[in-house]
């Protein structure tokens, strides 16, 4: 110890004298907890202001647990707020019952919201079995007029709804067609025909492997050829 710290004369630094540290109960820092000194490790009781929020501390920032009196989404004893709650009902607040306006989110279902599950009166706008506005469709007013199992208008389909006549549906003129195996008929041309009907048809397939498909390619595509 420093002969003049025993007569008293300390070198002060807050409350910690720098030649002997010896503490006194005087110029505390405070500043990273209210309620322990930083230098000295000293403390004190109920010293922390949560006045404007009760988790944490507008002097020294400490925080703590969980401490809000919730009335609603403000806090009865320091006026913090909390988000509302929007899960049930997007434009009533579950918690304080604040509103807000166009906040539901019909562009899937126009009677029902996707956010919170809402629903309203019948408000779609049909066109046959598709409303134009949300394109949800309904199992009615459907067009079967291209393909008797497929809808032209919603894409829903059903079973067992063809006429086949020969190879072709009489009521939409779909075609059903029994093709047998494919014959080469030419570079790059193979043939296939309908075993019931007899029809045939052409197609073009380009076997990489095969010269002459490969020199007709060169050629219909102005590479030249063999």
């Amino acid at each position: 110890m420093k002969i003049k710290c025993t007569f008293g004369f300390h070198r002060w630094q807050g409350c910690k004298c720098l030649q002997c540290a010896k503490a006194r109960d005087k110029g505390h820092d405070w500043s990273k907890d209210c309620t322990r000194c930083s230098q000295c490790r000293a403390t004190r009781e109920k010293a922390h202001d949560w006045s404007k929020d009760c988790n944490k501390c507008s002097a020294c920032g400490k925080e703590r647990a969980e401490s809000h009196r919730w009335k609603g989404c403000v806090c009865e004893a320091c006026g913090q707020a909390r988000s509302h709650d929007w899960t049930k009902d997007c434009e009533r607040c579950a918690r304080c019952a604040a509103v807000r306006e166009n906040a539901h989110d019909r562009s899937k279902d126009c009677n029902k919201c996707s956010a919170c599950g809402k629903e309203r009166a019948e408000s779609h706008q049909w066109s046959r079995c598709k409303c134009s506005v949300c394109g949800k469709s309904r199992d009615q007013e459907h067009d079967w007029s291209k393909d008797c199992e497929k809808c032209a208008n919603c894409g829903a389909t059903r079973k067992d709804s063809h006429r086949i006549e020969g190879c072709q549906c009489s009521i939409c003129g779909s075609q059903f067609h029994n093709w047998g195996a494919d014959t080469k008929v030419g570079p790059m041309l193979h043939s296939h025909s309908c075993k019931r009907c007899g029809k045939s048809e052409r197609s073009v397939i380009i076997d990489p492997r095969n010269p002459d498909d490969l020199d007709a390619f060169m050629r219909v595509f102005g590479f030249g050829g063999r």
